[in-house]
């Protein structure tokens, strides 16, 4: 995911510090989990939760660093099964 972010910082002019620019953040968050998700290792069962602040609400002295903090997300992994057990009874 820090790859893809990254990957995009330094491939667009410039990231704007607006609902717009965090928006492409959020897209590259949602596009790591869809690839978990079809590789099998993150469950689809459960929707991701991927937290983006509001960038106008932010402290202005980061702003003003020009670091947006506070993104979070939750994947719930997809688990796999070791043991199955079945029961069943047969009749004539």
């Amino acid at each position: 995911m820090r790859e893809r972010i990254y990957f995009q910082l330094v491939n667009m002019l410039k990231m704007p510090f607006t609902r717009g620019g965090v928006a492409v953040i959020e897209a590259q968050m949602r596009s790591v989990h869809q690839e978990g998700v079809l590789s099998g290792a993150f469950s689809d069962d459960v929707p991701p939760i991927i937290s983006i602040p509001d960038p106008v609400t932010l402290d202005p002295n980061l702003r003003a660093m020009r670091k947006f903090e506070g993104v979070t997300f939750e994947f719930r992994l997809a688990g796999g099964v070791h043991f199955v057990g079945v029961r069943g009874t047969i009749t004539v």
